[in-house]
């Protein structure tokens, strides 16, 4: 990047403002999900690190597993797991096995976006509610 092209460091700069929202946003789906279906983790493919998998890892987590009655769109899940901060995804010894993003590391990160240990950003807009 040349200092010496501000249209260029400013489209720069919008783009990583960007990113960073769009990281946020991934994050707040993504707990939102966890926590209204009781999950402490949530197990994420290793070729793409944007898909949802059963805590055994055998498959695909979709319409036909435990959440599809709470009204949520797995596309939507997996749009927001594919750009969730690479940062919130563990893996090896700090995770059970394979990609997995844990839920106290999302409240962890949340915390900080928002200086506030106890953040629920999303308390009264949950994403997955039926419009």
């Amino acid at each position: 990047m040349s200092a010496s092209d501000p249209l260029l460091s400013a489209l720069v700069r919008h783009r990583n403002e960007l990113d960073q929202a769009i990281g946020l946003r991934a994050t707040e789906i993504v707990r939102a999900w966890m926590i209204k279906t009781s999950r402490a983790h949530l197990c994420v493919d290793e070729e793409n690190r944007s898909l949802a998998l059963t805590d055994d890892r055998s498959g695909l987590l979709d319409e036909r597993d435990e959440a599809h009655n709470h009204g949520f769109s797995f596309e939507g899940l997996n749009d927001a797991i594919g750009n969730l901060p690479r940062e919130l995804i563990r893996w090896g010894k700090t995770a059970p096995s394979g990609y997995t993003v844990i839920l106290a590391d999302l409240n962890t990160h949340l915390g900080r976006v928002y200086n506030d240990r106890n953040a629920n950003p999303i308390a009264s807009t949950d994403p997955w509610e039926v419009q």
